[in-house]
């Protein structure tokens, strides 16, 4: 699957946030601060997913 390519920091940090909420992660401690101090949208992007399979699939 190719990885979007996102222009911005502005742009990678309101998709991380959407992200966040559609999977409903914003409600978890340190979320919120993730999205906010990333500088890869990648790298933030593959915490997102590592915390929804702590939080929802363990």
């Amino acid at each position: 699957m190719a990885k979007p390519y996102i222009e911005s920091k502005r742009a990678a940090k309101r998709e991380l946030a959407i992200l966040a909420k559609d999977f409903g992660l914003l409600h978890i401690p340190g979320v919120k601060e993730l999205i906010e101090t990333a500088t890869d949208y990648h790298k933030a992007h593959n915490k997102l997913m590592a915390i929804y399979n702590r939080e929802y699939l363990s």
